[in-house]
């Protein structure tokens, strides 16, 4: 891929013979178009495309989630492919072909900012169908938590119905000051263990935590 200098082709976008012209994150640029190979694929190609395949089709679900916990400083990287890269490297189980994603390593967020997350926080079963999420004030000097920071919780149930898996997103919960709250379980959740994870957003969104893997827990119906 090439980047194209103002000037060069005007405000031009579309396809001129092999050339595609296209405008990305405020940057004009040119590649040839893809012809179609007929060599197989090598081992290690099938090897890589399996991983990010299994990693792109999970994160894609949090893709809200990412742009705001994982949004790049880089001006040509997106948030997803920021998170792919770091996913790649360090949440992947398994060999070829038999990839599973590793959910306790997942991070919705990476941290934008940063402000703190949640000290200590506990995630337990209640008897109302719920999940009571609890955290304590940490003994932070940053100047950018804040109390009225807001909190979002994440269960993911990786087996909602056999082969599928369901994600909730729970945004704008709670207040930091506020030290817990009780989350309410989805009804084709209940009986199912739940990977729970949490982090904290600024009031104005522009700031994010690094999110934390709280663990499992199982709501049964009362």
């Amino acid at each position: 891929m090439s980047t194209i200098r103002p000037g060069s082709l005007g405000q031009f976008r579309g396809k001129i013979g092999t050339v595609v012209v296209a405008k990305w994150r405020g940057i004009y640029t040119g590649r040839s178009t893809p012809g179609k190979s007929t060599k197989p694929a090598s081992k290690p190609q099938m090897d890589q495309r399996k991983k990010f395949g299994t990693i792109s089709s999970f994160l894609k679900y949090f893709s809200k989630e990412i742009a705001v916990g994982w949004a790049s400083a880089k001006p040509k990287k997106t948030a997803m492919n920021e998170a792919v890269d770091y996913h790649f490297d360090h949440a992947l189980l398994g060999t070829y072909p038999e990839y599973q994603f590793n959910y306790e390593a997942l991070l919705i967020s990476r941290g934008r900012g940063i402000i703190d997350g949640g000290f200590r926080p506990v995630a337990v079963a209640t008897a109302e169908e719920s999940v009571n999420i609890s955290w304590v004030t940490s003994n932070s000097t940053s100047d950018i938590t804040q109390p009225t920071d807001q909190l979002t919780v994440v269960f993911f149930d990786e087996n909602i119905r056999p082969g599928r898996f369901g994600v909730t997103v729970n945004e704008r919960i709670a207040e930091r000051r506020e030290l817990n709250v009780n989350v309410d379980v989805p009804f084709v959740m209940m009986g199912h263990p739940l990977h729970v994870y949490l982090f904290f957003v600024s009031e104005d969104g522009k700031l994010a935590s690094r999110s934390e893997y709280l663990g499992i827990v199982t709501i049964f119906r009362s």
